[in-house]
């Protein structure tokens, strides 16, 4: 019984693309998408709704480049029979696919630079991902008082989380700013102000907004655009989630935004003045401490929710106003060296991208 499943077992470095699943793009769906084994999964069987693709003739590894290019993406946009949900794509017509096919010492050497490229982008990930965990320590051990600037651990152990150091101070939201719901949407309708609008993805994707963000655009009667209008040092709050853990996001307005509003989806929390330093008002909300209060408070089966009430006495452990400049510092120099790597990613891939352009479509040629 166990020959019956040879032919079907996995190699690593094969290739295989799968034949089912939702409708292209390919890097947005399943159907037509492509793997190469990885060691880890060798001897794994081969799926029903998957092929495998091999050549006596080719190098495994520059197929695999030229299944990433955007011919064979435009390929399979032409191809896929279904609808958005249940895509599927036939062998006759996958293999209808048609690639240059270089001299066998030259598509090795091909699928060689590729895979450097590809290698330094992962080295690149892995050290982004390792920057964001240490910015999570440290926002853990700022936000909570556990470290402080020129002093000594002041609380420690089990009551780290519990109990506010010295010279912090534990308040209700509700005591020292206002909450408000919104009843924008995206629609626009005539005869009404034209807004910049900022939604709830806007909210949950990042920390701080300012009059560089791209927002979206939709309309307010006049008279209520004072109701639902965006000052600087306003924070924005999701109050619904999927999941309880994953509710009460925010980010803070750094500065005054002329014509701009907040969707239904959001709340809004007006501090008093003087309270909370801008850039400081960016992390705090967004700390394990405040969070886990948040997901504990959250109601709901299928969709969780915070009411204008379970914001109001939600706690926040608050320094001086000094000591927040400091910790808003600390983590602003973290962010921007987390951006700066991500930019360098960006531009990583989009030189990867121009390099398989030219080296497998024959532009450029590598010598042997």
């Amino acid at each position: 019984k166990a020959k019956k499943y040879d032919s079907y077992k996995l190699k690593t470095n094969d290739i295989i693309i799968t034949t089912v699943g939702s409708k292209p793009p390919l890097y947005d769906s399943m159907v037509g998408k492509i793997i190469l084994v990885p060691k880890k999964n060798e001897n794994h069987l081969l799926n029903q709704n998957a092929v495998k693709i091999f050549s006596k003739i080719a190098n495994n590894r520059y197929i695999f480049y030229q299944f990433l290019s955007k011919r064979y993406i435009y390929h399979i946009e032409t191809i896929y029979r279904g609808n958005a949900n249940q895509a599927s794509i036939t062998l006759n017509d996958l293999f209808a696919f048609s690639l240059p096919l270089p001299p066998l010492k030259e598509q090795e050497k091909i699928a060689k630079i590729l895979t450097t490229w590809d290698r330094a982008i992962e080295k690149l990930k892995e050290l982004i991902t390792q920057k964001e965990q240490l910015k999570k320590g440290l926002m853990q051990k700022l936000l909570s008082g556990e470290v402080r600037f020129g002093a000594a651990t002041l609380v420690a152990g089990d009551n780290a989380t519990k109990v506010a150091p010295p010279e912090w101070e534990e308040i209700k939201l509700g005591d020292i700013g206002e909450f408000k719901t919104s009843s924008v949407n995206k629609v626009i309708n005539k005869d009404e102000k034209i807004v910049n609008l900022v939604n709830y993805m806007d909210v949950y994707k990042n920390r701080h907004i300012d009059k560089n963000f791209d927002f979206s655009i939709t309309s307010v009667k006049e008279e209520n655009y004072e109701k639902v209008n965006l000052k600087k040092g306003d924070i924005l709050f999701t109050p619904s989630s999927e999941t309880p853990d994953d509710i009460g996001h925010s980010a803070v307005i750094l500065e005054d935004l002329p014509d701009t509003v907040y969707s239904y989806h959001l709340v809004r929390f007006r501090p008093k003045k003087e309270i909370l330093d801008i850039k400081f008002s960016g992390y705090v909300f967004n700390n394990s401490l405040i969070l886990k209060e948040f997901s504990r408070r959250a109601t709901g089966s299928t969709r969780f929710t915070l009411s204008i009430k379970d914001f109001s006495e939600t706690k926040a452990m608050l320094p001086s106003i000094k000591e927040q400049q400091k910790i808003a510092q600390v983590l602003t120099v973290a962010d921007k060296e987390i951006e700066l790597l991500k930019e360098e990613l960006k531009a990583l891939k989009e030189q990867k991208r121009g390099l398989m352009q030219k080296l497998l479509t024959g532009e450029v040629r590598v010598r042997v």
